[in-house]
């Protein structure tokens, strides 16, 4: 399992940027499904 930490320890930074990413966009779908509904 060491040879598989080391390619996570390097993908884990952009892995955590893109899963940031994933987040922020789904809160921002959520948030406008929740404004046209209020609307």
């Amino acid at each position: 399992m060491k040879h598989i930490r080391k390619i996570t320890s390097k993908r884990a930074d952009a892995f955590s940027d893109f899963w940031n990413d994933l987040s922020r966009a789904w809160s921002n779908f959520v948030y406008a499904k929740k404004n046209e509904v209020a609307v």
